[in-house]
């Protein structure tokens, strides 16, 4: 990983999937990304990928370990750019595990997944398929009786967010004329 990362195109992104099993790890995790020059990304186990709950945050311990553990990454975010989540999405992580899960999901109207064979599905975890044409059909059969609060994958943490959010969360700072601090992960030149 080192090796790549010394390439120097700042393109390799680890994902930390938390669960019950790491949560007290992810900082440990964040330490080897930077030490290794690569960025991370921390997303949510979903019971709904394979019908266990084992590995979801089930106590309230393992609900402190998130918290705090999240604490952290966000005050190195400020000083670095290697941790790829938002502030808010790691806040919305940590609401997913307290609630149990997070309703309100809208797969097949905010977003859907496209399979290699041109269906639509309104989710990646849910099986339905419907023809390339039939969104409208999709959203009537499924979203709308959509009662799924098992996930928090990463396109659903974007999308759950509001327009305006998201456009001050990614374009202003896209667009900002502050100098980015070079962060200690990357590699020089």
């Amino acid at each position: 990983m080192p090796k790549a990362a010394a390439l120097g195109f700042d393109d390799i992104v680890l994902n930390n999937c938390i669960t019950a099993a790491n949560v007290q790890e992810i900082n440990a995790v964040a330490d080897r990304a930077a030490q290794w020059g690569v960025n991370v990304n921390y997303s949510a186990y979903s019971p709904r990928r394979t019908g266990c709950r084992d590995y979801f945050l089930n106590t309230e311990e393992q609900q402190d370990f998130l918290d705090q553990g999240l604490r952290r990454l966000k005050e190195r975010m400020d000083k670095s750019h290697w941790i790829t989540n938002n502030k808010t999405t790691l806040e919305a992580t940590s609401r997913y595990f307290a609630r149990g899960g997070a309703p309100a999901c809208k797969a097949g109207l905010r977003w859907l997944v496209v399979t290699s064979d041109g269906a639509l599905q309104p989710c990646s975890m849910q099986f339905k398929r419907y023809g390339l044409s039939e969104q409208a059909r999709m959203v009537k059969e499924f979203t709308q009786n959509n009662v799924c609060n098992q996930c928090y994958v990463s396109i659903r943490s974007y999308l759950d967010k509001s327009f305006p959010q998201l456009l001050c969360e990614n374009v202003t700072e896209f667009f900002s004329f502050k100098s980015r601090p070079r962060s200690s992960c990357q590699a020089s030149n």
